[in-house]
Order: structure tokens, then C-alpha cells, then sequence
């Protein structure tokens, strides 16, 4: 094509010379000519206008580089180094146009982007209208919350099984993230189990308010079998925890006192205030201490008191009231047990019991 070869051996002798402005009216030139034939140049053409625009975009300003990004952006086969380029570039206003629509960038680039530019490289690669797993994998580990869930909103994303596994564990902690990739095709049920018993009470309860119903069936499918792991006593006497509740209605949120009055109530077994507290410092319902504490060895006690974090002397009180644990030997048996119990799981079996009231409650 004689009119860019003539371009291109003006532009090396005009570059350094000319003007911003004669600068820019130059890139308009290149850019009108190769838009005017982008679907029918030949790649020798296209080779042609790529050392063009190459030259160019070194004097140009920013604005005239975004302007340029959005032009090329859907062009299958647009100039491949000034794309490359351009979607390095530090301003995203540049490289957003390439990152979020062209083909020309190869997996290879989209992945040293996403390691090494800013979170809005990261959130315009995340809203591709395909994303590959390699891709996705260092999303998920760089990127921001915002990342996070534009990547995890995006249904031409995919995710490795490790991918969306760190998702997971990041939706553990990261409001907003459990709503969105629960609905994703890769949300396993051992991905449900993870998020229930390891969330923070705040994503649970996003979680449990999902409207979809085969999002809340599936939870509720997974809560049961957990259920059913960690607790198979039978379903005890229901008491009637009005007047306790009441009674201690007015230092619902002091927790020091709270578990000073748990004591005194356990040494003097008052069972229905005893429980009520126990309840308020699990973020549980008195029914759902009940039915713990009908365990006979005492065990989902100990869970309980360790996950709210008492200390042996008020625990051992505690389960001399509900476990029937008086015996010196027994004593001595449960506090060894109390001992060894890891507090990160007995956390963990807490938020469990957290998330199936939840359930109990919304049915």
C-alpha cells in the first residue's frame, strides 16, 4: 500500500521535528487509513501500519492513546505490537478499551498484566467476554474485592479447581463475594460446606438471604448433612426460656458480665438461665443450646464453651449443670479434653450451628 509506506519514511524523517499537533494529525492519518481497509488489509499491510502507529505512539498525548485503544479494541486483526502496547500502558483510560474487548491479546499477555499493572488492569481483564483459567487464577489472587466480583460475575469466566477454591476461602471473609459465586456452576458442595462453617457471621447471613431457591435448597442440603455429622442426639424437651430471656435482657451486650452471671447461674444450676446466656454469647437460640446440651459425653458443651471462648473453671460448671459430669474421674477426663480441643475448630462447629439456626429460623 504506497500511501502508508509513504506515511511511514515521512514519519521517520518528520518525527522529531513536527509538532504536538502535526503529531496528532499524523496518528489520525495512519489510524483513518487502516480503519478505512481493517477488513480487508493484507497482513503485510497491516505489518506496515503497525510500525507506523508503533513510531507514534511515543509522541502522542494520553487522550489521543485512549482514543486510538477504543478504535483498535474490537478489530480482530488490529496492529498486534500497538495493541500489546497500549494495553500495557499505566493509564487505564489507555489500556481499559484492550483489556476488556481485544483479541489480539493472547493468554501470555493477559496474564503478565494481571501480575504486574494496577486493579483496574485487573477488574477490565476480569470483565472479558471470555477469561481463561490461567487468567482467572491470578485474578483471584491479586485482585481486589471489586476484582474479585467482577470476575466472579462474569459468565465467560472459567476457574480451576485451585482458582475457585481461593475464591471460596477469600468469600469466607469478603462481603459481597459469597452472593455472587454461589451461583456459579463450580460452586460444589464442599465449597457450600467450607463457606458455611468457616464465613464470618456477616457472609453468612448474605449468603443465607440469597433469593434463588436452588441456592437456598443446596445450602440447606449441605447444613442437614452436616447435621447429621455433628449431631445425632435425639430432639430433647423443649423448656421455655421467656423469663431467662427477660431476666437478662438488659445486659444482652456485656460479655464480661455475662459470663460472670453464667457461672454464678451454673453453680446454682438455674438450667433455663444458664442456657439463655450460653445462647447469647453463641449467637444461637436457647432450642439449639438445648439440643447440645443433650450430648451425653459432654462434647458439643466443650465446643461450645471453648468457641465463645470460657475458661475451664465456668465450662466445668457448665457441664456439671448439663452433662452430668460431677465425678472426679469425669472431671478430670473432660478437662484433658477441654484442654486439647483446638479453639479454630470449635469456631468453626460454632458458625456451623450459627448458619443451621439461620436456616431453622427462615423456614
Amino acid at each position: 500500500m504506497p500511501a502508508v509506506q509513504e506515511v511511514i519514511d515521512q514519519l521517520e524523517c518528520s518525527l522529531q521535528s513536527s509538532s504536538s499537533s502535526q503529531r496528532l494529525q499524523m496518528l489520525r492519518s495512519v489510524t483513518d487509513l487502516y480503519l478505512d481497509g481493517a477488513a480487508t488489509h493484507s497482513e503485510g499491510n497491516i505489518e506496515l501500519f503497525d510500525q507506523a502507529l508503533t513510531q507514534l505512539i511515543d509522541y502522542v498525548e494520553t487522550q489521543a492513546l485512549a482514543r486510538l485503544s477504543s478504535q483498535l479494541a474490537p478489530i480482530d486483526l488490529a496492529p498486534l505490537r500497538v495493541v500489546q502496547r497500549l494495553a500495557r500502558h499505566d493509564d487505564i483510560t489507555v489500556a481499559a478499551p484492550l483489556l476488556r474487548e481485544s483479541k489480539r491479546l493472547g493468554r501470555i499477555d493477559l496474564i503478565e498484566i494481571a501480575n504486574t499493572k494496577s486493579q483496574g488492569h485487573l477488574a477490565a481483564i476480569g470483565s472479558r467476554t471470555e477469561v481463561q483459567e490461567a487468567v482467572t487464577d491470578v485474578l483471584v489472587a491479586r485482585g481486589s474485592t471489586d476484582v474479585a466480583k467482577i470476575v466472579a460475575a462474569n459468565s465467560g469466566a472459567r476457574f480451576s479447581e485451585t482458582g475457585f477454591s481461593n475464591l471460596v476461602t477469600r468469600a469466607e471473609r469478603e462481603v459481597g463475594l459469597a452472593e455472587v459465586i454461589a451461583i456459579r456452576s463450580e460452586m460444589k458442595p464442599h465449597h457450600f460446606r467450607q463457606l458455611l462453617v468457616r464465613a464470618t457471621g456477616t457472609v453468612r447471613r448474605r449468603l443465607m438471604s440469597i433469593s434463588d431457591p436452588r441456592v437456598h435448597a443446596r445450602i440447606k442440603k449441605v447444613v442437614d448433612q452436616i447435621s447429621h455429622e455433628i449431631d445425632r442426639a435425639g430432639t430433647p424437651q423443649m423448656r421455655d426460656y421467656s423469663a431467662a430471656q427477660k431476666l437478662l435482657a438488659s445486659i444482652r451486650s456485656d460479655g464480661d458480665r455475662l459470663k460472670s452471671k453464667l457461672l454464678e447461674f451454673a453453680a446454682q444450676k438455674k438450667i433455663e438461665e444458664t442456657i439463655v446466656i450460653l445462647a447469647i454469647l453463641g449467637d444461637l437460640e436457647p432450642t439449639a443450646v438445648e439440643k447440645i446440651a443433650t450430648k451425653s459425653d459432654g462434647g458439643g458443651i466443650m465446643l461450645l464453651c471453648k468457641g465463645i471462648g470460657l475458661d475451664w473453671p465456668t465450662t466445668r460448671a457448665v457441664l456439671s449443670l448439663c452433662s452430668a459430669h460431677s465425678r472426679a474421674t469425669a472431671e478430670n477426663e473432660s478437662h484433658a479434653r477441654f484442654e486439647k480441643l483446638s479453639i479454630s475448630t470449635a469456631q468453626r462447629v460454632l458458625r456451623f450451628w450459627q448458619v443451621r439456626t439461620s436456616i431453622v429460623e427462615q423456614d
